[in-house]
């Protein structure tokens, strides 16, 4: 069995495949082959983070009798920079990748739920699985953030171990510096017992849906999926907001305080952009201005741009990317420089993100970049690049636009 306890800043992720691919995985490694989709940086390999989608997906495959799967611990520092930093619960990878990560092969009709799958997982690695896991995520002596992807598959394989070892808890002190390690394990004990599900849609906030690791992101997400996004944003925006009877509503206003301003901004600008939005448009506006007079926004701004098509199904990207270029409208001196420079980004996704945000700004001087976008055989790029040359006042963008239709 491997030693748990050096793997520290590894990406623990599972990988399907038919058999006869694993046979050649197994001696050389996982190896990108063939054309690049048209939003990716060259050809991906295709990885789950957690159980849960990994056993949902073994479950919908079609003969898996005849595939296997493997278990690899990826060390961040092995990634190049063809990766952007961003770990979703579909986790791609655009470089080889060698036979050494590989923690464990089992076959993959032996992992169709929790149960079986830790079963063949215990038989694959030895009894102490679980033991060596909870001792790998509860040490003290590195950051909570190298220990989160090791932290996400226990809490799937073992779920009681998980709240034991008191993970969540280390989470939220990680996140919130005013809070000792006692207080976050009462805070953590307590979201389990005033409402399991804002509990559960906290933790796949916190661990799955989104592409990093962010407290107060999951907080405020998963509270809106209980009490209303109309509420959460009273709760944030007016301080003086009476919580009322409701648990959810006093969890959150007593947690208030401690957020870091920064985190509170990321969290809200989010939870504007956020699958699915229907909230009022009083509330929207309210959310929006207050976003808007924050100086923490201008900083965030970019990351949203950059990141918005990322995680499609995490997000409404349009509306992110909208809001962030408004900001940048509204605070930077030129915001051209800034979304220059994200246009020279390697990430098909990022330059996309850039040409909707021209058009947002109606930026003229953006016009040969867009017109580079029309030159692409991705037709969501060249769709993008067209909405944004007909928000600018220029004959040379009506004719492109009127050539592209």
């Amino acid at each position: 069995m491997p030693d748990f306890s050096n793997l520290t800043s590894h990406l623990f992720l599972w990988h399907l495949t038919p058999r006869a691919k694993a046979d050649r995985i197994a001696v050389e490694g996982f190896l990108p082959k063939g054309l690049a989709r048209q939003n990716h940086v060259s050809r991906a390999i295709w990885f789950e983070s957690s159980g849960f989608s990994f056993t949902e997906r073994v479950s919908d495959t079609n003969q898996r009798d005849f595939y296997d799967a493997f278990l690899v611990a990826l060390p961040v520092a092995l990634l190049d920079d063809s990766w952007n930093g961003q770990v979703a619960d579909e986790f791609t990878a655009f470089q080889a990748l060698p036979p050494e990560i590989i923690l464990a092969r089992i076959p993959a009709n032996r992992a169709v739920d929790r149960n079986e799958l830790l079963a063949v997982l215990t038989e694959a690695l030895g009894g102490d699985l679980i033991d060596q896991l909870a001792a790998l995520c509860t040490r003290d002596d590195v950051p909570w953030s190298q220990r989160t992807s090791p932290a996400a598959s226990l809490m799937y394989l073992d779920r009681s171990r998980y709240e034991e070892t008191n993970l969540s808890a280390l989470a939220i002190r990680d996140s919130f510096p005013t809070l000792s390690l006692p207080e976050s394990v009462t805070l953590a004990q307590s979201a389990t017992n005033i409402d399991f599900r804002f509990y559960h849609y906290f933790l796949r906030q916190y661990y799955f849906t989104y592409g990093e690791r962010h407290v107060a992101r999951a907080i405020l997400t998963a509270a809106a999926r209980r009490i209303g996004t109309d509420r959460v944003v009273s709760l944030c925006c007016d301080r003086s907001t009476d919580p009322g009877h409701n648990l959810v509503s006093r969890f959150l206003a007593e947690l208030l305080p401690h957020f870091p301003k920064r985190d509170l901004v990321f969290a809200l600008i989010e939870l504007r952009a956020v699958r699915p939005y229907h909230e009022s448009e009083d509330c929207t506006k309210r959310l929006e201005n207050w976003i808007l007079e924050q100086p923490e926004s201008i900083e965030l701004a970019p990351w949203f741009i950059e990141h918005a098509y990322d995680l499609f199904h995490a997000r409404v990207c349009d509306t992110a990317i909208d809001l962030a270029t408004t900001i940048l409208g509204k605070n930077d001196a030129d915001p051209f420089d800034t979304l220059r420079e994200l246009g020279r980004s390697p990430f098909p996704d990022v330059r996309r993100g850039v040409a909707r945000a021209l058009g947002v700004l109606r930026e003229k001087r953006g016009l040969p970049y867009l017109e580079q976008c029309l030159d692409t055989d991705w037709k969501a790029m060249r769709e993008e690049a067209v909405k944004a040359l007909g928000r600018l006042e220029s004959d040379r963008a009506r004719q492109l636009v009127m050539d592209a239709t």
